[in-house]
């Protein structure tokens, strides 16, 4: 269904009557409906209405009004049917139609019979198309769009496609984290598909926040058949979750919606929209060929350029700006849209409503101390872990043979790669997990015994069964999972991890952390725990010299220069200390760093001097406690003088 607005100049020899003229143009066609709203003396404004797979042009309306009148000139434009029906309203009240339209209600009116914009069941958000057409060449150079979305704009724009419309060959799903984003892909997507006229009409309508009581729903029904030429957004993630009212709810949702995508898929396009947790396509687009969309991965200079662009118009420094991406070194279009709605939001206080800018303060989780732009650089960069890098490049391998066995139609076969991390403290378990998250372009979730055992009977499988949704198509890291034999409820929450693994075993990969001893006697307390742990990662120890590469990678994170004075008398620490009991490892190199800076802050200021950059940069060998691993084992509270 297409809806126009125009204004017609015509050249009338006399006056007629406008209620009479629109019965008569009801009567001629019915795949298309003009009414006339408004009539001049040389003017008429209209709506037209039209159910055709063929767009409306000037010509068409400058054929129906010819018998009325000499037509001097037309402009029409595509309208939103929201605007259409404030525009038939108009109309009703000026007495310009009445009860002749009775017989063309089945095609037109009851598109108009319910005000879908005030169901409390869902929320519905109209756009139109940008339809100026989009090149070929403008397509391809847009930020979002990733490989898959770069193959599909080849095939969209191919001569070997007639440039008319005659259905949907395939639908689409995105992939984002944030919903503005996913909105931006999918219009970047229409307006390409409008300009190849595999769209008839401009209109985009955007359903999300669907509820628990959305089945059954006639106001859906109609907003999908309504859209026939035209594309249907449709965001199910939070039907995703476990309704308080309704157990079975989630399915009757998703069975409803299903049902409706195969009776309009011939006709109506539709795109699903998806979070990284949430997996509702597979089911609602059943027998239907589906082209996988995500956002595109930006380094940290593609990051910082979005960024700034997004802020041209506020007044943010370049600094400024490269701060609020923090030390992270990649990033997806959703990452940079949540920084930006934050400074944008930041902005009120800072530069509008200057009375409230000390009320709080914007903080930017810092993971990683890196200026690479790659986590796969950052992985190879790190000191040691020879087999933890050796065992995570396989997988990283079948990844992508994976990905090429798609693209070649291939069936995949990916196997369950639930893995358990070993190592004493310090030894970069937690910070290779996250790394090899980003490098799979992975969510991540990390938890703990807390986060798993409930406090009373029956509380704890929906808490591992939320962490493993939260995760889902991700890596869910648990860390000292074997203090999860310390309750009662503790062999609840184990029998229910090994149940959701083998749910989640081809989109999910667990991966348990932990001190060596404890590990393998966790292990040994489930049988079907233990089978499903595909790999067994060791962490060791570290030496000396690794020790060393972690101080100068770490010093290196801070803008902060070592000599070779300094890696001397480091080296000389670690060689005292790194065969001791509850070392700490990399934990142990940071903290020693810090109470070096700590020295170094007491040392610059007492010597009273103009304090330099080089100064501010450089540690000495004065700033490093040789007895710093005694002080840091008894935990001393407080600065040394």
């Amino acid at each position: 269904m297409q809806f126009y607005e125009g204004k017609i100049n015509l050249l009338r020899e006399k006056n007629f009557d406008v209620a009479e003229v629109n019965k008569i143009l009801a009567e001629a066609d019915e795949k298309i409906l003009p009414i006339i709203f408004s009539a001049k003396s040389d003017a008429l404004e209209i709506i037209l209405m039209a159910e055709t797979f063929d767009r409306v042009d000037e010509k068409q309306v400058e054929k129906i009004f010819s018998e009325f009148g000499a037509v001097k000139n037309i402009f029409l434009r595509e309208i939103l049917p929201s605007r259409a029906k404030k525009i038939l309203q108009r109309a009703e009240e000026e007495n310009f139609i009445g009860s002749y339209l009775a017989h063309v209600q089945n095609n037109f009116q009851e598109n108009f019979s319910a005000d879908y914009f005030d169901n409390p069941n869902f929320k519905l958000e109209e756009n139109l198309i940008y339809c100026e057409p989009l090149n070929f060449h403008e397509a391809m150079k847009n930020s979002l769009v990733d490989k898959n979305f770069l193959d599909e704009l080849k095939r969209i724009y191919s001569s070997n496609h007639p440039k008319k419309f005659f259905g949907h060959p395939v639908h689409y799903k995105i992939t984002a984290k944030n919903f503005s984003v996913a909105k931006k892909i999918a219009a970047l997507l229409c307006r390409a598909l409008y300009t190849n006229k595999r769209l008839v009409s401009g209109c985009m309508n955007f359903i999300f926040d669907v509820k628990e009581s959305c089945f059954g729903e006639i106001d859906i029904e109609n907003i999908f058949r309504q859209s026939a030429g035209a594309a249907v957004i449709l965001n199910l993630n939070g039907t995703n979750e476990i309704y308080e009212n309704f157990a079975t709810a989630r399915d009757e949702v998703t069975n409803f919606f299903a049902d409706l995508v195969k009776k309009y898929q011939s006709a109506t396009l539709f795109i699903f929209v998806e979070s990284e947790s949430s997996n509702f396509t597979k089911k609602l687009a059943a027998n239907l060929k589906i082209v996988e969309l995500e956002e595109k991965i930006l380094n940290r200079a593609e990051a910082l350029a979005t960024l700034k662009d997004l802020l041209k118009n506020l007044n943010y420094g370049d600094a400024e700006i490269s701060d609020a991406l923090g030390e992270n070194f990649i990033f997806r279009p959703s990452d940079v849209h949540e920084i930006f709605e934050r400074l944008q939001r930041e902005n009120l206080s800072r530069n509008i409503y200057v009375d409230y800018k000390n009320l709080g303060k914007i903080t930017v989780e810092e993971n990683f101390s890196a200026e690479e732009d790659d986590a796969h650089k950052i992985l190879q960069k790190m000191a040691g872990l020879t087999e933890v890098k050796n065992i995570l490049r396989r997988i990283i391998d079948s990844f992508k043979v994976q990905k090429l066995r798609a693209e070649f139609g291939l069936k995949n076969f990916r196997q369950s790669l639930h893995m358990v991390f070993i190592g004493n403290p310090g030894t970069a378990k937690t910070t290779v997990a996250r790394l090899f998250a980003q490098i799979l372009s992975k969510n991540f979730v990390e938890c703990g015994r807390a986060d798993l055992v409930g406090k009373y009977i029956g509380w704890t499988a929906p808490a591992v069964e939320k962490k493993f949704r939260e995760a889902r198509g991700g890596i869910l890291f648990i860390d000292e999972a074997y203090s999860l034999l310390d309750e009662n409820f503790g062999n609840e929450a184990i029998n229910e991890i090994v149940r959701q693994m083998e749910i989640f075993r081809r989109e999910t990969i667990v991966i348990f952390a932990g001190y060596p001893e404890k590990m393998k006697n966790f292990l040994e307390q489930n049988e079907g725990l233990r089978s499903r742990i595909s790999f067994t990662v060791n962490f060791p120890d570290y030496d000396v010299d690794e020790l060393t590469e972690i101080l100068k990678f770490m010093a290196d994170g801070q803008n902060l220069k070592i000599s070779s004075a300094v890696v001397k008398k480091c080296k000389k620490i670690f060689a005292e200390v790194y065969h001791k009991k509850n070392f700490g490892n990399g934990r142990f190199v940071r903290n020693l760093l810090e109470q070096a800076i700590l020295k170094q802050s007491q040392r610059i200021l007492r010597e009273n001097k103009k304090i330099s950059r080089a100064e501010l940069s450089e540690l000495k060998p004065e700033d490093f406690d040789e007895n710093f691993f005694a002080e840091f084992t008894e935990t001393k509270i407080g600065f040394t003088p």
